[in-house]
């Protein structure tokens, strides 16, 4: 009697079950990355300085100061072949148990919601990071919180929490926020006993994975400190504007988020639940609101999938199971996409079927991929590959300046990093003067690469500005290369005492208005300006970005050149005049000399209306008195680094001239119309030398 009921329903679970099986293996093999080599480019350099790190045992917090957390390289490229087993067991096991856990959390959504979700899921799996925090998000909600989450739900919840805490600090602020959260529900609730036992778990789970990195328990408040102490930065340093349409389609998702959290604050559910997922969401949309709007480039697109996929889950997870007005919030996601570039509404989608393809045959033939990988690495030494800087650093430690630590490591030198590994990022004065005691200390590389490279804009010496202005008293230049000058540590080095300073002009000005730049006397003229925001301004970088701030000089010459102040360092100072755009100025420096001389500068609001935002600066120009310098023409040093071995009588170009030395030789750019005048000494029969014209120049 009982066989009949189970007959009829056997066809429709064993075709779920098929279902579910194949959503797996699909959101499996879209999840697939198989990384690639380094490079020397901005991120494949961060990435494969995190693959260093954890090769080399480097401790995050005190080693290592970055956005991103020990077992983040997991996520990323710019491969060694020693971490090549570790990737590939992930990608395989990993992303497998990762994919069957997001299938099994998909059943706390009812009839087609389901596989709505995993459809999204799957075609967004390319966005790993983004998809992540929405599973981390999901999880909370549906498994983690509820009184009645069966014990796997809950022990596979905490799992995956503390184990991507470890990937981004981010992910780090979600779990713990999810975990205080579903804990003081547990209290509210007085069930004491549940979530004391959650907390031990989650604390003992998150401290496992730290150690499993071959971190110290010991560093982990110092990696936590060091890590909010780099998101609270992020805002003043990084910020950049969406479009108009972009903005408006994320204020329409925002919207739609307020919605959602106004209903769910008043559903028919015990208040302590409702205030807890409240919570929970809050912080969730806020958190990817920041990591897609305050730098509104291609991270935006985070924003919207983050969005797309909580917003799929959650009328699902709270009772409803039709689809409703909520919903629109998938279509709102969609046109912001859209706003960024229409292509990238396919990206994943695409990207998702590329892997279904190429995947399978990767997998089953690794021997293969191994040799193609070592391929390209070596294509990738080849390119990189300078035999000077390998001569002249041999087995001695190195760190490289700005971004370009990918060069270190294709080139297999010995790379000692400071701590915050790329420079841009050191922008509050905490991170500056992390990596200046490291240049201090007995930690300090013998050799430091120094390409003065930068990001948004930035005046290039106000990068880690502290570092530079220690090179100058604790380094010499061993080399100058094509786009690097190569620096080699003094020994002895000299005491590490602050730097003594010559006070010689102090002004607080309007934006706008034009300050003269005094003379060093002889030294170089350090300039430090505070920039102290309103009320609202703090509010405004808080919720979005802080509102960028521009530094216009006028050079002796009649150049004037334009670059965005990081206000959150520009109270530390950095070198003025002369000015330091490049390896080729901060070498000259270090000799003593200086070629870019400022007359005056001024700084400026981006629009009027960022006066409510800022304060009027207080700026104040100081000499370095340890550090002697003269005035040397461009002319002069041409001569001098025998380029020509006469001083030319005059010489003209429309665009400033620019003086560059390239290994041993030396080059001076001039831009049309332009006249070098050589003088002819007496005697003289015969010109030799040789012009060109840049790669990339526009040839009329």
């Amino acid at each position: 009697m009982l066989a009949g009921p189970y007959t009829r329903r056997l066809p429709i679970l064993s075709w779920q079950a098929a279902a579910l099986l194949i959503a797996t293996i699909a959101l499996w093999l879209a999840s697939i990355e198989l990384p690639g080599p380094p490079d020397t480019g901005l991120d494949l350099s961060w990435h494969a300085a995190l693959v260093d790190a954890y090769l080399h045992g480097r401790q995050f917090g005190s080693e290592v100061v970055f956005t991103y957390g020990p077992w983040s390289f997991l996520a990323l490229s710019g491969y060694a072949p020693a971490a090549l087993k570790i990737r590939l067991l992930w990608e395989i096991l990993g992303r497998l148990a990762y994919s069957a856990t997001v299938v099994a959390l998909s059943a706390a959504l009812p009839g087609m919601r389901r596989w709505v979700f995993l459809a999204a899921f799957i075609a967004v799996a390319v966005f790993f990071e983004t998809s992540a925090l929405a599973f981390m998000t999901v999880t909370a909600l549906a498994w983690l919180m509820p009184r009645n989450a069966a014990p796997w739900q809950r022990a596979l919840a905490i799992g995956w929490l503390s184990f991507f805490a470890h990937f981004k600090f981010v992910f780090c602020f979600q779990a713990a926020t999810a975990m205080v959260i579903t804990v003081a529900l547990r209290c509210a609730e007085r069930r004491f006993r549940s979530g004391l036992g959650l907390l031990l778990a989650f604390s003992a789970a998150y401290a496992g994975w730290w150690i499993a990195a071959g971190q110290n328990l010991a560093n982990l408040p110092a990696f936590w400190r060091q890590s909010a102490e780099i998101s609270s930065g992020y805002s003043w340093a990084m910020g950049i504007d969406p479009s108009a349409s972009t903005l408006l389609a994320g204020l329409l998702v925002v919207a739609l988020c307020g919605g959602f959290l106004w209903l769910l604050a008043r559903a028919d559910l015990p208040r302590a639940q409702r205030a807890a997922a409240v919570l929970i969401l809050a912080a969730s949309w806020l958190a990817a609101w920041k990591q897609g709007f305050t730098r509104a480039d291609l991270h935006a697109v985070g924003f919207f999938v983050f969005c797309l996929l909580v917003g799929l889950a959650l009328p699902g997870l709270f009772g409803r199971r039709r689809w409703c007005w909520q919903d629109a919030n998938v279509a709102a996601c969609l046109l912001g996409v859209t706003t960024l570039a229409s292509s990238l509404l396919w990206e994943g989608p695409q990207s998702a079927w590329d892997r279904w393809l190429s995947q399978p045959r990767e997998l089953v033939h690794l021997r293969q991929w191994r040799q193609r990988f070592a391929d390209s690495l070596r294509s990738a030494q080849d390119a990189a590959r300078d035999p000077a800087l390998q001569s002249i650093v041999g087995r001695g430690t190195v760190d490289v300046l700005n971004y370009e630590q990918g060069l270190a490591i294709l080139n297999g030198l010995n790379y000692r990093p400071r701590p915050v590994i790329q420079s841009y990022c050191a922008y509050t004065p905490a991170l500056l003067r992390a990596d200046w005691r490291f240049f201090q200390s007995e930690r300090a590389p013998d050799f430091v690469v120094v390409n003065l490279a930068t990001i948004d804009g930035h005046y290039p010496a106000q990068d880690d500005a502290l570092a530079l202005a220690e090179f100058a008293r604790s380094y010499e230049v061993a080399r100058v290369g094509a786009n690097y000058a190569l620096l080699r540590r003094k020994v002895p080095p000299p005491k590490t005492t602050d730097f003594a300073r010559q006070s010689l002009a102090q002004h607080v000005p309007h934006y706008g208005d034009e300050i003269p730049v005094p003379d060093g006397n002889g030294h170089p003229v350090w300039l430090q300006a505070e920039f102290q925001p309103t009320l609202p301004g703090r509010l405004l970088a808080f919720l979005y970005h802080a509102p960028s701030l521009k530094m216009v000089v006028t050079c002796d010459d009649g150049s004037v050149k334009t670059f965005r102040v990081v206000p959150t360092t520009a109270g530390d100072g950095f070198f003025l005049r002369p000015l330091v755009e490049n390896a080729n100025h901060l070498a000259a420096l270090l000799r003593g000399r200086g070629t870019t001389w400022p007359r005056t500068i001024r700084f400026e609001l981006e629009t009027p209306a960022d006066a409510w935002f800022w304060r009027r600066p207080r700026v104040h120009f100081s000499a370095l008195t340890e550090l002697p310098l003269v005035h040397v023409d461009k002319l002069d040093e041409l001569v001098e680094a025998h380029a020509i071995n006469v001083r030319p009588l005059a010489a003209h170009s429309d665009v400033a001239l620019e003086f560059v030395v390239e290994g041993d030789h030396a080059l001076l750019y001039a831009h049309a119309t332009s006249e070098v005048v050589l003088p002819v000494p007496p005697g003289s029969r015969r010109l030799t030398g040789g012009c060109g014209f840049l790669e990339g120049a526009y040839l009329a």
